[in-house]
């Protein structure tokens, strides 16, 4: 994307012919991007996350609010989902295409599905780890399986951390 980008710029200041459809395909691969990226960035645990108040929550309670905050994150998701896909079907109806290039817009907004799908799915996994994690906690083997998880969370935010 950014080699097309910078080829349609110096195509458009040099030859005064910039590349035809170059921000047709820049936006298309950029939906691709974004709605692929969705489910990464929780697999990875990359999005943003505001701890200023939970974090200083005892672990079963910590565990409990993001219990909360997953189901949620996979309610609100798994809505634009379900829109996604509708809106999907009504512009393969419509046969929406841009305007340059003349590409069939349906399959970008089924892309954008399927990534709210797979990052719904990612999000409701995470809330299942967390409901073991509490009926652990709850179930007699203390705040030692709390105490694991927060080791192991911690242990890969500083492995991603130092990937990155």
């Amino acid at each position: 994307m950014m080699l097309l980008m910078t080829a349609d710029v110096v195509m458009r200041y040099i030859f005064r012919s910039p590349i035809r459809g170059g921000y047709e395909l820049a936006e298309t691969m950029m939906v691709i991007t974004v709605a692929c990226a969705y489910a990464w960035s929780q697999v990875r645990k990359k999005h943003v996350r505001v701890d200023m108040i939970i974090g200083k929550f005892p672990p079963r309670a910590l565990c409990i609010v993001d219990l909360i905050s997953y189901l949620v994150f996979a309610a609100v998701i798994g809505y634009c989902a379900y829109y996604q896909y509708l809106a999907t079907i009504a512009i393969k109806e419509v046969g929406t295409c841009t305007t340059q290039l003349m590409i069939k817009q349906w399959w970008m907004y089924l892309l954008i599905a399927i990534g709210l799908t797979v990052f719904f799915l990612v999000i409701l996994a995470d809330a299942l780890k967390q409901i073991f994690v509490i009926s652990d906690t709850f179930s007699g083997k203390g705040s030692a399986a709390v105490q694991s998880a927060m080791e192991k969370a911690e242990a890969a935010i500083a492995e991603n951390d130092v990937e990155d």
